[in-house]
C-alpha cells in the first residue's frame, strides 16, 4: 500500500500494483513520490492577492475531482475495443468527460435560473454548487443567521479558511454596513460567504473581505462556467482586478 505523503492532505492511497500505476505512475521503473494530482497542483491555480482569500478557497475545491473519480477510473478496462493500451492521460480525461457530463444539467439549470429577474432560489441548488466544488456541506436548521456551512476537509493543511465557512443567503435583501459588523461579531474567528443577487460586490462601504466573501451575480455565474471548463482562470482574475472585487 502506498499513500502520498503531500502536505495538502489528499492522503491517496494505492493498494495494488494497477492503482500505483494509475493515481502515481513511474519515473522509469520507479513509483512516483507524490501522487498524479499534487505534482504540481499550484501550477493549475496561482494564489494572488487579486482574488478574495474565501473565493480562491472555492476554486481550490475543484482540484479535488480526483475523489469523484476514483470508484468510476477503476472501471475504465486497460485497453479499449481495438486492444490498443488506454494510457492514464486517456483515463483522466474519461473522467474528466464523466464528471461534465454529470454536472452539465444542474450548471445549465443555474444559469437559466441566474437569467430570470427577481426569481427566487432555494438554497439546495447553492448546496448542490459548493458540492460540486468538493464541499462538505452542513446544515444550520436551528440557526436563523447562518443558512448552513460548508467545509474542504480532504485540504485539511492548506489554509486556516478552509473550514467553519458559514453561508449567508440574502438574495434580494439589502446589505448594510450596520448587518456586516453584526455579522463579524457573529463569526468571531471563522469565516463567510453571502450570496446575493440584488448586492453588487465591491459593497459601498468598507468591510472585512479576508473574513467574508460577497458572491454576487457576476461571481455566481463565474463559478458555474469555471466548473464546466468554459471559462479559464485568468478571466476570474481579471474580473476581480477590473471590477475591484473584493
Amino acid at each position: 500500500m502506498k499513500t502520498c505523503p503531500c502536505p495538502c492532505g489528499c492522503k491517496v492511497v494505492a493498494n495494488n500494483l494497477e492503482e500505483k500505476e494509475l493515481f502515481f505512475g513511474y519515473r522509469g521503473k520507479i513509483i512516483q513520490s507524490y501522487c498524479k494530482k499534487c505534482r504540481g497542483p499550484h501550477k493549475k491555480i496561482e494564489y494572488t492577492e487579486s482574488i478574495n482569500p474565501i473565493f480562491n478557497t472555492i476554486l481550490h475545491g475543484k482540484q479535488f475531482d480526483f475523489q469523484k473519480t476514483v470508484e468510476y477510473s477503476l472501471e475504465i478496462p486497460k485497453f479499449d475495443e481495438n486492444g490498443k493500451y488506454i494510457s492514464h492521460r486517456m483515463k483522466k480525461k474519461l473522467c474528466d468527460q464523466y464528471l461534465k457530463k454529470k454536472f452539465q444539467k444542474p450548471i445549465d439549470d443555474f444559469l437559466e435560473l441566474l437569467n430570470k429577474h427577481g426569481i427566487m432560489i432555494e438554497s439546495e441548488k447553492f448546496k448542490e454548487l459548493f458540492c460540486m466544488y468538493n464541499f462538505d456541506v452542513i446544515d444550520y436548521n436551528d440557526n436563523d443567521f447562518f443558512d448552513f456551512k460548508i467545509s474542504l476537509k480532504n485540504n485539511k493543511n492548506h489554509a486556516k479558511n478552509q473550514n467553519n465557512i458559514f453561508v449567508i443567503i440574502k438574495l434580494y435583501q439589502k446589505i448594510s454596513e450596520t448587518y456586516m459588523k453584526v455579522l463579524s461579531t457573529k463569526l468571531q474567528d471563522s469565516y463567510a460567504i453571502i450570496i446575493s443577487l440584488s448586492n453588487v460586490n465591491p459593497l459601498e462601504f468598507s468591510y472585512d473581505h479576508f473574513q467574508v466573501c460577497l458572491l454576487d451575480l457576476e461571481l455566481l455565474r463565474s463559478l458555474l462556467l469555471y466548473r464546466m471548463d468554459k471559462i479559464p482562470l485568468n478571466s476570474i482574475h481579471e474580473l476581480f482586478s477590473k471590477s475591484n472585487k473584493l
